[in-house]
């Protein structure tokens, strides 16, 4: 039984997270989202 993740950003601070199971799905909420790199780690070396 394949299982595929999904996510969504409506904006660029929250994450829907969405589970598909053979056309059956579970969504959540929007839900707060913050990136895991600063904004330094982003700029070229």
């Amino acid at each position: 039984m394949p299982l595929e993740l999904n996510l969504r950003f409506p904006t660029p601070g929250q994450v829907i997270v969405r589970l598909d199971d053979d056309g059956d799905h579970d969504e959540s909420e929007p839900l707060p989202f913050r990136g895991p790199l600063a904004e330094p780690d982003q700029q070229p070396a």
